[in-house]
């Protein structure tokens, strides 16, 4: 009998003791705590509740606590610095009196502060959050939630806010718009990649005021009527990301990124799609050489001056919406015109290796730079009365090319020597071919055609020169025959296609002829 009741008297001091104890199980906490003066003895994962749960400020920073379990008996808590820990999680709802939670540089994934709603000060930097919930945090001033993963944060309501650093998060959506911006003090949201609209405000405001933010982020009254711009192409879309003007590929991109952008070069990043060069409204100079374009819109681009789009794929361009054009370079493309009427500014103009059969410059008096090398001209105008200026002139491979019509024959004789053999200058082409058609009065006959072996030719009139070219404009045969017909052995030829420049009486005819 006395041993039962010996041990009911050991049970119930035990309960009695344990009551009036709190639970530390974390013996880096409860040391922290003897540190302190609030606890005594050895570890023996207890304190006395009534040691703790009258303090109203605690810093246990930098302690190598994993566990903070014991902290809910620390009722009177306004203070509470634990920043530096290896804390995975936090329970604070019994803490109802913390004004002040500084828990920076732990590895907490979630935390619960909504039994607080007399926080000013909440520092949670360098965690692993995803999301806070501080709607019930509205007294709070200083908010200091940098390094963490948080997407999204709403602040409409924190009117006492002078403190904000978001920086090195995943933020795509931050509301600021608390009638209150103007005693925010400090604005932090750089390296946030993919923030481009903080709705503030007063934009213009916060632009003066506010400067560390992401080169891509911009501040707005109305960020949900912010427009994008659809760009399709992964390509195009990933050499905007390179060059800062976007964050994600998602097929598009803040037109409030683009629109005031001067300069764009993207050359040789395989884009076969431009779509979303549209929004580039203050673009001057555009740089687009060695992608994979089939078609470019450049009609919403009137400022431009420079266009630099060689070696694409394009069958045809649209520059009559760019009459400041300076410098036109779509050589090594598949073009076979190039309307430029309305570009008459160009001074350089590089359209080599195309298949352009025309080419009208005569109103082009800025013109200081011409490459038309490996088309397929058969008409030439370049007598724009200020010849003199142009210091590079190439027109070599237009195996069709018999007349340039120009300025000075002479001069250009002397200065341009960029030219194939079988091309003539001439003041005046029309006259220099005949007012008809050469072959039309010269009645010319070639036969048979394609030939295999020899040709026969015959004019009304005797014949004077009969030059042979090869489609690279080498001449391969050269013949004066001072007669009205002449048979030619094309044995020697290799197979292909040839052009024959034939001369009569100053009227020259120019015949395609072909060798199997």
């Amino acid at each position: 009998m006395k041993k039962i009741v010996l041990c009911f008297i050991i049970a119930f001091t035990t309960l009695i003791t344990n009551a009036q104890n709190t639970y530390v199980p974390d013996d880096n906490f409860e040391q922290a705590l003897i540190d302190l003066g609030f606890d005594t003895g050895v570890l023996d994962n207890y304190v006395l509740t009534a040691n703790i749960n009258t303090i109203t400020s605690l810093n246990v920073a930098a302690k190598g606590i994993s566990d903070l379990t014991g902290i809910e008996d620390f009722i009177g808590l306004t203070n509470l610095t634990i920043y530096n820990n290896q804390l995975t999680s936090l329970n604070i709802s019994n803490n109802t009196s913390l004004t002040y939670l500084f828990v920076y540089g732990n590895q907490l994934t979630t935390i619960d502060v909504t039994a607080n709603p007399g926080l000013t000060y909440l520092n949670v930097g360098n965690n692993q959050l995803t999301s806070i919930d501080i709607t019930n945090n509205t007294l709070v001033s200083t908010l200091h939630i940098p390094s963490n993963q948080i997407t999204s944060l709403d602040l409409g309501m924190h009117t006492a806010l002078t403190y904000l650093d978001v920086s090195n998060n995943q933020l795509t959506s931050l509301n600021i718009k608390n009638n209150n911006n103007t005693i925010i003090t400090t604005f932090k949201t750089t390296a946030n990649p993919n923030l481009v609209c903080v709705e503030v405000d007063d934009a213009t405001w916060s632009n003066a005021n506010w400067t560390n933010i992401g080169a891509i982020t911009s501040f707005n009254e109305d960020c949900a009527s912010i427009p994008l711009t659809y760009v399709p192409d992964d390509n195009f879309e990933q050499a905007l990301i390179v060059l800062g003007f976007d964050n994600v590929l998602d097929d598009y991109i803040s037109t409030e990124n683009i629109n005031s952008i001067t300069s764009l070069n993207v050359a040789a990043k395989g884009i076969s799609d431009l779509t979303g060069i549209e929004d580039f409204t203050g673009l001057t100079d555009l740089t687009i050489y060695n992608n994979q374009l089939t078609s470019l819109n450049i009609s919403n681009n009137t400022s431009l001056t420079y266009l630099f789009a060689y070696g694409n794929q394009l069958t045809t361009i649209d520059v009559t919406a760019n009459p400041g054009l300076t410098y036109l370079n779509v050589g090594n493309n598949q073009l076979t015109s190039l309307d430029i009427t309305n570009n008459t500014l160009v001074s350089t103009l590089h359209i080599p290796f195309n298949q352009i059969t025309s080419l009208d410059l005569s109103m082009h008096t800025a013109l200081t730079y011409l490459d038309v090398q490996y088309n397929q001209l058969t008409s030439l105008n370049i007598k724009n009365n200020n010849n003199t200026i142009i210091t590079t002139f190439n027109t070599t491979s237009n195996p069709n090319l018999v007349c340039v019509e120009l300025d000075d024959a002479t001069w250009s004789n002397a200065n341009w020597t960029n030219i194939d053999p079988t091309l003539n200058f001439s003041e005046d082409c029309e006259s220099f071919l005949g007012v008809d058609d050469a072959k039309n009065i010269l009645k010319l006959k070639l036969y048979p055609n394609p030939s295999y072996g020899i040709i026969n030719i015959s004019t009304e009139r005797v014949i004077d020169e009969i030059f042979i070219y090869d489609p690279k404009g080498r001449k391969v045969k050269e013949i004066y025959p001072n007669n009205k017909t002449i048979q030619i052995t094309t044995s020697t030829l290799q197979k292909g296609i040839y052009f024959i420049h034939l001369k009569s009486e100053n009227k020259v005819a120019t015949q395609q002829l072909i060798i199997n």
